[in-house]
C-alpha cells in the first residue's frame, strides 16, 4: 500500500475562510472593531510596527538635527491645553480615556468573537458576542504581552540606528542593517504566536500563558507553513486593497459627473447632497472592507490552528517541493 503523504492546505484554508466571511457579514462588525488592536494579519501587524520605528526614527533625527517641524505645533497646543480651565480640562482628558477603555474593550470583545464566530460551525451574533466576553481577560492579557514584545523588538532594532544616526560609521550602519533583518522576521513569529495564542485562549478557555506555549509549540512545528502562511495572506489583502480601490474609483464616477453638472447649473443644494451622499456611501464601504478583510484574516488563522491539532494536517509548500513529495 503506497505511503500517503500530508498534503498542503493552503487553496482549503483559504477558500473555506473566504466563504466564512462572505456568509457571515455580521462578523465584519466584529472585524472592523477587532481591527484597532490587531488586524488578524501577521505580516500586517510587523510592518505596523516597522512603520512605527521608521516614524520614530525620523522624530529622532529630526531633533537632533533641530528641524523636528512637529515641535513647535506640540508646543502651542500644550500651551493652549494648559490655558484652559482645570475642569474643562479634565473633562476632555476623561472623555478620552474613557473613549480609549472602551475602544480596547471593544476590539478585545471583537477578538474572541470574531475567533468563535469563524469556527466550522456557524452561531448567532449573540454566541459570539458571549464568546468574546467569556475570554475578554486572557486576550486582554495576550494583547499586551502581544504589544510589550512588539515594542522591545523594535526598541532592540532602533538602538543601532539611533546609534548610527548620531555618529555614522561603517560598523554601526552593518549593525542597524542586521538588526533590521534580525527584527522583520521575529515581529512576525511574535505576531503568529498571538494569533494562534487567541484562538487557543477562546477555543480551550486556558489563560495567556497556557495559550501562549501551546501556540510555540504549533509554531515550532509548522514554523515554515506559518510563515507561508502570513505571506500569502498578506498578499491577498494587498490584492484586495487594490480591487477595492479600483472598485471605488469606477463607482465614484457617477458621483463625478452629478457633481459638476451641479456646478455648471449652479444647484448648490444638489451639490451639497451628492458630495454628502458620496461621502457616507464612501465611509460604509471603506468600513465594511476593513471589517471584511480582518474578518477574513481571522478566519484563515481559525482554519489553521483547527488543520494544526490534526497531526500532519499541514505542511509547506516549500518543503514538499524541497523533499519532492
Amino acid at each position: 500500500m503506497p505511503t500517503k503523504y500530508p498534503t498542503t492546505i493552503y487553496r482549503s484554508l483559504f477558500s473555506d475562510a473566504l466563504r466564512v466571511a462572505w456568509e457571515r457579514k455580521a462578523l465584519w462588525v466584529f472585524g472592523l472593531f477587532a481591527a484597532l488592536l490587531s488586524t488578524g494579519g501577521a505580516c500586517e501587524m510587523a510592518a505596523k510596527g516597522f512603520r512605527g520605528l521608521r516614524a520614530t526614527r525620523d522624530v529622532y533625527v529630526g531633533m537632533v538635527q533641530g528641524t523636528f517641524t512637529g515641535a513647535h505645533a506640540f508646543g502651542i497646543l500644550v500651551q493652549d491645553m494648559l490655558g484652559w480651565d482645570p475642569s474643562r480640562l479634565t473633562v476632555f482628558v476623561s472623555l478620552v480615556v474613557a473613549f480609549g477603555i472602551l475602544a480596547v474593550i471593544a476590539s478585545v470583545v471583537s477578538q474572541g468573537a470574531l475567533i468563535e464566530g469563524a469556527g466550522g460551525k456557524a452561531i448567532s451574533d449573540t454566541q459570539a458576542a458571549v464568546a468574546g466576553r467569556a475570554s475578554f481577560w486572557h486576550l486582554l492579557a495576550l494583547n499586551v504581552l502581544h504589544k510589550a514584545a512588539q515594542l522591545l523588538l523594535i526598541l532592540l532594532s532602533l538602538l543601532p540606528m539611533l546609534a548610527l544616526v548620531a555618529h555614522a560609521t561603517g560598523g554601526r550602519t552593518l549593525a542597524a542593517l542586521i538588526a533590521y533583518a534580525i527584527a522583520f522576521p521575529l515581529t512576525i513569529v511574535v505576531s503568529v504566536v498571538f494569533l494562534l495564542a487567541s484562538v487557543h485562549s477562546v477555543k480551550t478557555g486556558d489563560h495567556a500563558f497556557d495559550s501562549v506555549h501551546h501556540a510555540v509549540n504549533v509554531f515550532r512545528v509548522h514554523w515554515l507553513a506559518a510563515f507561508e502562511t502570513g505571506v500569502l495572506l498578506f498578499g491577498a489583502v494587498i490584492l484586495a486593497a487594490f480591487g477595492f480601490v479600483a472598485a471605488v474609483t469606477i463607482a465614484s464616477i457617477p458621483f463625478i459627473v452629478v457633481a459638476s453638472i451641479s456646478l455648471l447649473i449652479g444647484d448648490g443644494i444638489l451639490f451639497l447632497i451628492v458630495n454628502m451622499l458620496g461621502a457616507t456611501i464612501l465611509i460604509v464601504f471603506v468600513f465594511a472592507f476593513a471589517g471584511a478583510t480582518t474578518t477574513f484574516q481571522y478566519a484563515v488563522w481559525v482554519k489553521f490552528y483547527e488543520h494544526a491539532g490534526v497531526k500532519n494536517r499541514i505542511i509547506s509548500k516549500v518543503r514538499r517541493i524541497w523533499s519532492g513529495k
